[in-house]
């Protein structure tokens, strides 16, 4: 086997996964890349989230506002369909938030704060949806979503947000300690 029989086979490779990062950074990974990623600690904590690779035929971008927008004609990868279905998925959220932020915020819960849960409002959003080869739609990820929360709740919906954060970056600083300290005896 050469080096151009190498590069073909790297080439030849179908994608498995797409990786988000939590810088934003979206990556589609092959098998073997995947299986060699997964095996690194370091790379694992700058994953924010794995999903299944869907082959788009095409990928069509859609915007929600809660207050009407004009929107450039010019932008054709903007359609109505997708608006529709970004309004869904708006809603969606909001329900879910709903449902769910009483055990997000313990203190609301322990302090027996009223039954309805924490109102969460989507101001904006733009998704990406594509159409598979079965010519289904499928979400594939938000590009940008603009969030509004009750007064009260917000500051300890950040603290939250924040301890997690810290947890996470204290978890991978001390994983590149651990990986610094073994190259170094060895």
């Amino acid at each position: 086997m050469n080096a151009y029989d190498v590069q073909q086979q790297f080439r030849d490779e179908s994608f498995i996964a797409t990786v988000i990062y939590s810088d934003d950074q979206v990556e589609d990974l092959s098998l073997k890349t995947l299986d060699m990623l997964l095996r690194n600690e370091t790379w694992r904590l700058q994953v924010l989230l794995i999903q299944g690779y869907v082959p788009a035929s095409s990928v069509q971008k859609g915007m929600y506002s809660r207050k009407p927008q004009v929107r450039s004609k010019v932008d054709t990868s903007i359609t109505a369909t997708a608006d529709v279905m970004s309004q869904s998925v708006a809603k969606y959220i909001e329900r879910a938030y709903l449902l769910n932020s009483q055990q997000l915020l313990p203190s609301k819960q322990a302090a027996g704060a009223s039954q309805r849960g924490v109102s969460l409002h989507i101001d904006n959003m733009q998704c990406r949806f594509g159409l598979d080869h079965q010519n289904k739609v499928i979400f594939l990820y938000t590009d940008y979503m603009a969030v509004e929360m009750e007064r009260d709740a917000q500051k300890e919906v950040e603290d939250v947000v924040r301890t997690e954060k810290n947890a996470r970056e204290q978890s991978a600083a001390e994983k590149v300690h651990r990986e610094l300290i073994n190259l170094l005896t060895q």
